[in-house]
């Protein structure tokens, strides 16, 4: 039976903090107050896009947009953050072979799967835990088989067991420690590694100095997967000229990719079902594709969700037109989320039972996946990034 642990909210906070940003989780985060409840599935939801054409419209266009990452985000393991380690079935789940069957066979070629550092390391430093490292081996090869691409998403906030990394607690050799020892593991094959979740209400410096400190660990075991690095502020791409791009520039590694966040709300947030409009979501993304073209980088909106509205779909429209209009500079997108265990929330893509009538917001996603017939479309036998100059 599907389930969500969830908690009652505090009062929301100010748009880019905690408030804003992890009230999206609120049948699952922990960081909040009230008692635990469970959600049960409800009523299907049964409105179609106004506007939208039929489902299974696809995009047709030059054949170098088959290289746009298209995905979702599969969250399960990193549920029950308040229950550590958990159990898994109760606290957190496996992603289901149905979940990745679905979203693949509608064409997306990449899956971003979240997982909590405390949860695979136990003690920092320390060896992964056997079980749940298992759990997450399993999950990507299964991915793999399928033809897509894994993004490998430690989901902790630049903190592990709520202490900010970079403080006494949390040294930043532990988080190379940890990207060493992933890298080991995932080294090759169709996977990625995303460094943190959005690192926030830490110091800037700190986060640059781990940044570093895992690429050179990465580096070191000879792996040469994609690394994605999120900046401070929640991954925020409208805060990005003022808080984050002067500091993380310059990263010397010849693959890596920046990642963003943006929800299509009012503050960015994705607190709720309300967008603002088309104008006004794509105007949050234009000052990042400027940075990103000038510094000869390339960006990935790791996270991106919207209510099942016209207004949304509109909005959505429009950011992922922007998106693939520059293509330059953004290697594509991953809607938020899919998988078991999101009940009624307002931005879920699962179908509420296998086989019953697509989440609404499916029917815009799939204008912008490659049609079949336009060859592979799937991943590129290639995850390279386009080249940079001068790097």
């Amino acid at each position: 039976m599907p389930w969500i642990s969830c908690q009652r909210t505090g009062s929301a906070r100010g748009a880019g903090d905690a408030g804003g940003r992890k009230a999206r989780r609120a049948a699952w985060a922990s960081r909040r107050r009230g008692t635990v409840c469970v959600l049960v599935a409800g009523a299907l939801l049964t409105s179609a896009a106004d506007g939208a054409t039929a489902r299974g419209e696809c995009a047709r266009g030059r054949p170098d947009e088959l290289n746009a990452l298209r995905g979702v985000n599969l969250p399960q393991l990193s549920f029950g953050e308040e229950a550590i380690p958990g159990t898994l079935g109760t606290n957190y789940h496996v992603p289901s072979s149905a979940s990745v069957a679905y979203f693949t066979g509608k064409g997306m070629n990449l899956i971003r799967i979240a997982f909590l550092w405390e949860r695979l390391q136990p003690t920092l430093g320390g060896p992964l835990d056997p079980i749940y490292l298992a759990h997450l081996m399993s999950i990507t090869n299964q991915i793999n088989r399928r033809g897509a691409a894994v993004l490998l998403d430690v989901h902790n906030g630049g903190r592990y067991r709520g202490k900010p990394l970079g403080s006494p607690q949390v040294p930043i050799r532990a988080f190379a420690d940890l990207w060493s020892r992933l890298a080991d593991m995932f080294a090759g094959g169709q996977v990625m590694f995303g460094l943190m979740n959005e690192p926030h209400d830490q110091s800037a410096a700190d986060w640059r100095s781990a940044v570093d400190a895992a690429v050179v660990a990465i580096r070191k075991t000879g792996a040469k997967n994609a690394i994605y690095i999120m900046g401070t502020d929640w991954g925020n791409p409208v805060s990005w000229m003022d808080r984050n791009a002067e500091l993380m520039s310059g990263i010397k590694d010849a693959n890596f990719i920046y990642e963003f966040h943006q929800y299509l709300d009012e503050d960015g947030g994705g607190r709720t079902p309300v967008c603002k409009d088309a104008a006004q979501s794509v105007a949050r993304l234009t000052k990042t594709t400027d940075w990103l073209r000038r510094t000869g980088t390339h960006g990935f909106v790791g996270e991106i969700g919207i209510g099942a509205n016209a207004q949304c779909f509109a909005s959505l429209t429009a950011v992922l037109s922007y998106l693939r209009d520059n293509r330059d500079v953004w290697l594509g997108w991953a809607y938020w989320a899919g998988g078991q265990g999101w009940g009624n929330y307002f931005t879920s893509l699962e179908p509420k039972q296998p086989g019953s009538r697509d989440a609404p917001q499916m029917a815009i996603l799939e204008k912008f996946m490659p049609c079949r017939d336009d060859g592979d479309a799937r991943l590129p036998s290639s995850l390279q990034p386009p080249a940079r100059s001068g790097r």
